[in-house]
């Protein structure tokens, strides 16, 4: 019997592998495994644990007054015929039965409950845990994806805002201009689809997919869709950037630097841009926390296994817990940046005091 449930089991175990994939039926069934064993192990300290509180004794009392008693009144044989010693033996011998089926029962039932409860608590922890594992495994992807992106985003924009400023009226200033609208008016997935299409045309032996064996290849795979995420940035810190700064140059602590001989150099980077950064910072760290749910579409256009194609496959299939782990990690990486923007305040702003 037990070769034949057995080979009902790995009979089973292939076919679902074979639909589902090996892997990850093995892993279920391992788990399945650790589950019952870790349940084996442990439910006599759970039942041990019940048996002196108040739920085992509901539950002696329920098995004893709903279940065993009402039985064995109605299997007594009638003694009232019977002389009184031989009574008193029937009585005597319904009570012992009657302690011994409650506490048999009782205690098979408390089995049960602790062995179940066990299992299941053991593998809503298993599940939990290797979701973690999953997205943990995704993550170098997406925070590459994000601090990269952010890196060329908050570079380019902060050059070329001050570029535009400095210029203002001026060709380069329209030019500028003209290509941050055009950049803030194109989505992602159109200028990545152009880029996947350049690629596959001009640089042969260029690949954003496949495994990663080095630091270098991990770049080489982020680096072309990190420029694209970046072009967002690029266009909307740009602009603020450029009226940051304009706005600056017009102060009237710049006209009297400007009137006491300071030179340009100076006169732009040391009074002019070190108070225009600072709307910048807020809106680079609200667009670094953002950049974390952009890198869903990235990441599904460039076949990157990242944390955005978790999140994808999780809503696909309905998948509720890993959705809403994926969420909270956003909203604490959005939190954490508006945090992190508050300090630098302190830093770069001396008017700006702490507590």
């Amino acid at each position: 019997m037990l070769d034949i449930l057995t080979a009902c089991f790995f009979t089973i175990f292939i076919w679902v592998g074979y639909k589902n994939g090996f892997l990850k039926s093995a892993y279920k069934v391992a788990a399945f495994i650790a589950s019952i064993i870790l349940a084996y192990i442990l439910y006599p300290y759970i039942k041990d644990f019940i048996v002196g509180s108040a739920f085992g004794d509901m539950i002696r009392s329920i098995v004893q007054t709903k279940y065993v008693e009402p039985k064995i009144a109605s299997e007594t044989l009638t003694a009232t015929a019977l002389p009184e010693y031989m009574r008193s033996m029937v009585a005597t011998g319904q009570t012992a039965l009657n302690d011994a089926l409650t506490s048999f029962i009782t205690n098979l039932v408390l089995n049960l409950i602790s062995f179940l409860s066990v299992f299941i608590i053991t593998r809503i922890l298993i599940s939990i845990i290797g979701k973690v594992v999953n997205i943990v495994s995704r993550l170098p992807v997406t925070v590459g994806l994000v601090i990269m992106s952010s890196l060329f985003g908050m570079t380019f924009a902060i050059i070329l805002g001050v570029i535009a400023a400095l210029n203002r009226n001026k060709p380069a200033d329209h030019i500028l201009s003209v290509v941050m609208l055009f950049l803030t008016s194109v989505p992602n997935f159109v200028v990545s689809i152009l880029v996947i299409v350049f690629c596959s045309k001009f640089i042969p032996g260029y690949s954003f997919v496949g495994a990663y064996s080095n630091f270098g290849e991990f770049l080489q795979r982020i680096f072309v869709p990190s420029l694209v995420m970046s072009l967002g940035v690029v266009a909307m810190l740009g602009r603020i950037t450029r009226s940051s700064m304009i706005s600056q140059l017009q102060a009237p602590h710049i006209i009297t630097a400007r009137a006491k001989g300071m030179d340009n150099f100076n006169v732009t980077f040391k009074h002019a841009f070190h108070n225009a950064v600072i709307p910048v910072i807020t809106i680079a760290g609200l667009q670094f926390a953002g950049s974390v749910g952009g890198t869903v579409l990235i990441e599904q256009i460039f076949s990157l296994p990242g944390v955005g194609g978790l999140l994808i496959s999780g809503i696909q299939q309905n998948n509720y817990p890993v959705v809403q782990i994926l969420v909270l990690f956003m909203l604490v990486i959005y939190l954490v940046m508006s945090f992190v923007v508050d300090m630098l305040y302190a830093i770069i702003d001396p008017r700006v005091k702490l507590g």
